[in-house]
């Protein structure tokens, strides 16, 4: 009898632990609404073939913004013959857990951020189904950190992350006075980054790829990444939408004159006009 009692008990324990899971996973999933279902071709990843040099798109959900209407979260995927690189690390798959942000900050973001994403949206996921995983990653590039670019981070362990000196710094001393997430720190393991020092509004290269230019913009510590490879020349913009830029501002004065943006590829992290 209390053999059969024990069987009973762990069913019962086990039933109830799969109906939490599903709980669970219902609550990190919030689907886009019909009206904005135009979105969901970007939950395959979005494909450009530059000849020995493979980009993707790779969408880890969408924000909209009082309201407005969402903006793919996209992280960057550039495949060379000899390395994988990632720019920025997403949305988490936490995001819509209620105690994921907290602090001061999250206050705010709850207020003016409404999140919507699925298991399509899981970055692992996607990569693994491009035959890429942290192991073969060479490194990430930060454009910055605010949380939609982090978010992936601590599921990228070993990987080495770059980001600006005066990013780091900011990170580190202003926290959520600066409109950082709580832990911003943490998620993104200050120990594992590898700073680049680079002035404002300079172009600093890294090796015969990649460049960054640290933009002053958005936040201090803001970079764009410039790719250039034979035949092509590709600016990932981070949060700055160059389209939206005051065409003689003194950052596309100095973007002209330094690389030529009339030749340059752009790539904004929330475009939603890619092909």
């Amino acid at each position: 009898m209390r053999m059969k009692l024990k069987v009973y008990g762990l069913a019962l324990l086990f039933m109830c632990f799969s109906f939490i899971s599903k709980a669970q996973k219902s609550l990190l999933e919030n689907p886009l609404p019909d009206k904005y279902k135009s979105l969901e071709k970007y939950d395959s990843p979005v494909f450009y073939d530059y000849g020995k040099i493979k980009i993707y798109a790779i969408s880890t959900g969408y924000i909209s913004t009082s309201g407005n209407f969402p903006e793919p979260v996209f992280v960057w995927l550039i495949k060379t013959d000899t390395a994988n690189y990632l720019i920025d690390a997403g949305l988490s798959s936490h995001v819509l857990n209620k105690n994921y942000f907290g602090g001061i900050s999250g206050y705010f973001f709850e207020k003016q951020f409404t999140f919507y994403r699925t298991e399509k949206n899981d970055l692992i996921a996607r990569l693994k189904e491009l035959s890429v995983y942290p192991k073969n990653i060479k490194s990430i590039f930060l454009t910055h950190a605010h949380f939609d670019h982090i978010g992936y981070l601590p599921e990228l362990k070993g990987v080495k992350v770059f980001l600006t000196e005066k990013e780091k710094d900011e990170v580190a001393e202003q926290g959520q006075l600066a409109g950082y997430q709580k832990n911003t720190d943490t998620i993104i393991d200050l120990k594992r980054i590898e700073t680049i020092h680079v002035k404002e509004r300079e172009i600093k290269k890294l090796n015969s790829l990649i460049s960054i230019i640290r933009t002053g913009q958005h936040t201090p510590g803001h970079e764009m990444i410039l790719l250039q490879g034979e035949k092509i020349k590709i600016l990932f913009t981070g949060d700055l939408n160059l389209k939206m830029e005051k065409p003689n501002s003194d950052l596309m004065n100095f973007l002209d004159q330094k690389i030529g943006l009339k030749d340059c590829t752009q790539f904004f992290n929330h475009d939603i006009n890619l092909k």
